[in-house]
């Protein structure tokens, strides 16, 4: 995908390469491959299918009940803000982090834009030497800035202050948190669980967590949506852009009988609370979606 979205690969070369390109996302993914002079007809959305041989409702032992069970579960790693902040700057990635935090912004268009605007205010990004020749060594004749500004730099700060934001904001809560590196986070490694192995358990994970949280930038067609409900779990997930229009995730599970959406981080907690407290709703909604799944939205419905 990489290769694909960069503007300064020739277009017959990505042909060469990909004859078909299957994207998750209706607008970004798709606008951007076309923008990089992949042909139209050629990029198609492809939703995600619950894999119901490696998720699916399980029971639970006692021990496993203790071990995995909580009120409310992430799955997802860590963003490391690291490589944006070498490659971007310190005082334009920490700008632009603190206005995605406090604008709840983060579709990347949108993200883009902020960037350029803040490099017509602070100054434009210059990468330093040593930058400069790894990401000519590694992409050669087709170096380009903008693509290596999104690759290695705003997509990760958006998915950073998305994913800590939110979950700084449940701190307080019986809340857990599995995958790789949240052990760096002062205010959440009290919550982290350690790594989980995918399939049978996070499976054991999305079964003994009363609200299963996906907490995406640009769309919710991603194998965690589906691999939650597939388990049979609660999905509790954040409305995005993506979800406006058609093919959004409202078109594949009824919001407030199947699944359950936020838009806020506030709106978040409240739900959180609500649900907590109304436990045969919340298990309706997650019955309900899983036998939504099954009849339409499997890996085989997909084929």
């Amino acid at each position: 995908m990489p290769v694909l979205l960069n503007k300064n690969v020739p277009i017959n070369d990505k042909i060469a390469a990909y004859d078909q390109v299957l994207v998750m996302s209706r607008d970004f993914l798709r606008n951007e491959l076309i923008a990089a002079g992949f042909p139209p007809e050629r990029v198609h959305l492809f939703y995600f299918g619950g894999n119901t041989k490696r998720y699916h409702p399980v029971r639970l032992t006692d021990e496993e009940q203790k071990r995995y069970g909580r009120d409310i579960a992430f799955t997802g790693n860590y963003y490391d803000l690291r490589e944006a902040t070498v490659l971007m700057g310190k005082r334009l990635a920490s700008e632009l982090y603190h206005w995605m935090v406090e604008a709840e912004e983060f579709y990347p268009t949108i993200v883009r834009e902020k960037l350029h605007e803040l490099e017509r205010t602070i100054g434009p990004i210059t990468f330093s030497d040593s930058v400069r020749n790894t990401f000519q060594t590694h992409y050669g004749e087709h170096y380009d800035r903008e693509h290596i500004l999104m690759i290695h730099g705003w997509l990760g700060i958006s998915g950073a202050a998305l994913r800590l934001s939110y979950l700084q904001e449940i701190a307080d809560m019986h809340l857990s948190i599995w995958g790789q590196g949240w052990d760096q986070d002062l205010r959440l490694r009290h919550a982290w669980r350690g790594n989980a192995a995918h399939g049978e358990e996070l499976a054991k994970i999305y079964n003994a967590s009363k609200i299963n949280l996906h907490i995406g930038c640009f769309t919710n067609n991603h194998p965690r949506v589906f691999d939650i409900i597939a388990s049979g779990g609660f999905l509790l997930a954040r409305f995005t852009p993506e979800d406006e229009g058609p093919g959004g995730i409202g078109d594949l599970f009824e919001i407030g009988k199947e699944i359950d959406v936020f838009r806020t981080r506030k709106e978040m907690r409240q739900k959180i609370e609500y649900y907590l407290t109304h436990e045969e709703e919340r298990r309706t909604i997650a019955r309900r979606g899983y036998e939504r799944l099954v009849k339409e939205h499997t890996l085989a419905h997909r084929m």
